[in-house]
C-alpha cells in the first residue's frame, strides 16, 4: 500500500446547513462554521475527531448568476440525489507523487488542482485536490497551508456524546468486483475478507492507518442497499465511528446519512 495515503473526512450533503448543524448538536457532536468554498457556490460545517478525521456537511450558497458548466457538473454530482453521504477524501503526504502512482497503476487522474475557503476569522485555508476522472469519490488532498488551520486540533475536537473518530467507511455499489479492481488499483494493496457484520450483503475490506475501508454489494435482496444505490452508486453507505453510544445514530437527524458509533 502506498503509505503516505489515510482516510480524511467524509462529505454529507443537507438541504439546510444551519439546521444540520442544530441536528448533529443535538447528538452530542460538537459542530461548527466552516466557512463559505473560493467558488462561493457552497459552504461547509465541521466535525472534527480526536484522531484527525472529520466529517463536512456541505451545503449549497444561494447565487442569482448560474454557476460556470464544470461548477455545475461538481453541485449536481453533491446535490441531485438529495441528502445524503456525497464523497470522501484520502489525505495524501505528497500528491505528485501519490498521483503519479495511481497513474502507473492505470487510473487517470485529475489534477492537483489548487483550492481554499476562507474561514469566518478571515483566515485563508488551502489545499491541493486530485480526483479520479472528474468523480467524487474518492479524491484526494494535501493540505497548502498548515493542516491545523483546515482540521483544528483543539477542544472542537471533544465531542459530548463521546465519539473520537472514524474507524470504518463502507462504500456500496451494484458489483463487488469491480470496486475492489478499482480500489486496489487505488491503494497499491489486496483486499482480505471483511470484519463487517452485515447480512445479505458480499463484502471485502481494505486497511488504512486507523480506518477500515469495506465494499459492499447485494447479495440476493437488499432493499435498504437497494434504495440506497438507486440515489448514489457507488458511494458510502454507511460510517462507523470509535466511542460514544455503540448503536444507530437517529437518521431523522444525520440528514440521510447513515452512521454508527461503536464501542
Amino acid at each position: 500500500m502506498d503509505a503516505s495515503l489515510r482516510f480524511d473526512h467524509a462529505i454529507l450533503a443537507v438541504n439546510d446547513l444551519r439546521q444540520a448543524q442544530a441536528d448533529f448538536e443535538s447528538l452530542g457532536f460538537t459542530v461548527f462554521y466552516g466557512g463559505q468554498h473560493a467558488n462561493g457556490l457552497t459552504e461547509n460545517c465541521l466535525m472534527v475527531f480526536q484522531d484527525g478525521s472529520y466529517l463536512e456537511l456541505i451545503g449549497q450558497v444561494r447565487r442569482p448568476e448560474p454557476p460556470a458548466p464544470d461548477e455545475s457538473d461538481s453541485l449536481r454530482r453533491i446535490f441531485d440525489p438529495g441528502e445524503g453521504w456525497a464523497g470522501y477524501a484520502l489525505l495524501s503526504r505528497d500528491l505528485v507523487h501519490d498521483s503519479t502512482s495511481m497513474q502507473q497503476r492505470g487510473l487517470y487522474i485529475v489534477g492537483p488542482m489548487e483550492n481554499s475557503r476562507l474561514r469566518p476569522d478571515g483566515e485563508r485555508v488551502a489545499w491541493r485536490a486530485a480526483i479520479l476522472d472528474a468523480e467524487m469519490m474518492p479524491f484526494f488532498l494535501e493540505d497548502v497551508t498548515p493542516r491545523r488551520l483546515r482540521v483544528p486540533d483543539d477542544e472542537r475536537g471533544i465531542h459530548p456524546n463521546g465519539v473520537t473518530g472514524v474507524v470504518r467507511i463502507v462504500i456500496a455499489g451494484e458489483a463487488l468486483a469491480p470496486m475492489t479492481v478499482l480500489y486496489r488499483t487505488i491503494l497499491g494493496q489486496t483486499e482480505t475478507p471483511s470484519t463487517l457484520e452485515m447480512p445479505g450483503i458480499h463484502a471485502v475490506d481494505f486497511t488504512l492507518p486507523g480506518t477500515t475501508i469495506t465494499l459492499v454489494s447485494p447479495l440476493g435482496e437488499h432493499p435498504e442497499l437497494a434504495a440506497h444505490l438507486e440515489r448514489r452508486s457507488p458511494c458510502i453507505y454507511a460510517i462507523y465511528l470509535a466511542g460514544g453510544l455503540g448503536r444507530a445514530f437517529e437518521i431523522s437527524r444525520t440528514h440521510a446519512g447513515l452512521l454508527y458509533a461503536v464501542r
